[in-house]
């Protein structure tokens, strides 16, 4: 089960989330989103905020026949073609929904939110109040679990003092979004881009800068 290196955060969201990838799995529905959004061809009456379930790309319109959206900052800057996308790292609001899909906008990061807007699949929005998405830092070295349980068996780990960004439920549990998680049997980086479901204790995590540990 060993995956590729994690490219850091900072280069997952260079120009304005250029390396997102496109729509892909099963997602949790949103039978939720029926309280706060239209099901037929009309604008929804109330803002909401929303998680994402998984990575999904953004079209100009509610369906696969319209075309991606182009990133042309990251694309302007990488010298090929990037599209703009969401994943679980981002919340997002509903603008408009029409049959199965929502054109959304997202709120968090908050530099996001002028560029990134579009169309996805309704499945990819998760019923119910979003996480709290924060950034960080690692303070002490900690295993990755694949569920918030202790008894499951670890993925890997983090050392401090990583940067690693998080999703807050209220638990004593983090959700993973992204950070340089290694093997512990070859102490190679894994890549969980792919993977919403990987946990930390909560205790491990702090959005102190390092440079102020010690004072």
């Amino acid at each position: 089960m060993q995956r590729l290196t994690r490219v850091v955060a900072g280069i997952i969201f260079l120009g304005a989330g250029a390396m997102f990838i496109a729509c892909g799995g099963a997602g949790n529905t949103t039978s939720d989103l029926a309280s706060s959004s239209s099901s037929g061809d009309a604008s929804s009456s109330r803002v909401e905020e929303f998680d994402i379930v998984r990575s999904c790309e953004l079209r100009s319109g509610p369906g696969n026949e319209y075309e991606r959206k182009i990133n042309q900052k990251a694309s302007d800057r990488l010298g090929e073609v990037h599209y703009l996308s969401v994943d679980t790292s981002v919340t997002v609001k509903i603008l408009q929904t029409q049959g199965d899909w929502a054109e959304i906008q997202v709120t968090q990061p908050d530099f996001l939110r002028d560029s990134h807007r579009g169309w996805v699949p309704r499945d990819v929005i998760k019923g119910g109040a979003p996480t709290n998405k924060l950034d960080g830092w690692i303070r002490h070295t900690c295993r990755v679990y694949p569920a918030p349980d202790k008894s499951t068996q670890p993925v890997g780990y983090l050392s401090p003092p990583s940067s690693v960004g998080v999703a807050d439920d209220g638990s004593d549990w983090l959700r993973l979004l992204h950070g340089p998680v290694k093997s512990e049997t070859t102490d190679e980086f894994l890549d969980i881009s792919f993977d919403p479901g990987l946990y930390i204790e909560k205790s491990n995590f702090t959005t102190e800068l390092p440079a102020n540990w010690d004072r």
